[in-house]
């Protein structure tokens, strides 16, 4: 969860719920859903990603099938057998299955990005965090005298060299803001 609150969903809109035994899947260990909670699903929340221990499952099948051995061997404990080789334990490696939908995603960022303000002259807009946001930086000079597009450029030029880990920094001296 905390990747989803890292790229702008609130956590107030996000919960983790565990699936009851007669909702796992045939392989499923367990399985916990990263919930959201959606405008039109409220005040409850809808499916967002899917977390499933499928534990040996999937090894399991594939070696049977492919009579290929895919047991690992821990050897951390640094013990020899007799013949010199390393000794450990034997297992199959669990999976765990992370399963999240573009879609979704990006529908619950739009959700969480979607801002009403009436003070405004476009009162809606999109205010998308900054991680997911595709431009960082933009300078528009409002005017197309007085030096203004010279210092616009000049601005442009320094942004664009101290935030270049940012992403591209907009220019646009078409003079169209408010427009």
């Amino acid at each position: 969860m905390e990747w989803w609150k890292a790229i702008g969903l609130a956590g107030e809109n996000l919960i983790l719920r565990e699936h009851e035994k007669d909702e796992l899947s045939h392989y499923s260990q367990g399985t916990s859903d990263v919930e959201y909670r959606f405008p039109f699903t409220a005040p409850g929340f809808g499916e967002l990603e899917g977390i499933a221990h499928r534990g040996d499952y999937d090894l399991r099948q594939h070696q049977q099938h492919s009579k290929a051995k895919l047991e690992y061997l821990d050897t951390t404990r640094g013990e020899l057998a007799p013949n010199g080789q390393p000794k450990g334990e034997r297992y199959l490696p669990h999976c765990i299955e992370p399963a999240a939908g573009l879609d979704r995603g990006v529908l619950a960022l739009l959700c969480e990005a979607y801002t009403k303000d009436e003070s405004r002259a476009s009162p809606e807009f999109l205010k998308l965090h900054p991680r997911v946001a595709p431009v960082k930086a933009a300078v528009f000079p409002l005017v197309a005298k007085d030096g203004m597009p010279e210092i616009g450029e000049r601005l442009h030029r320094e942004l664009s060299e101290r935030f270049w880990r940012l992403g591209p920094v907009e220019f646009d001296e078409k003079q169209s803001i408010g427009k």
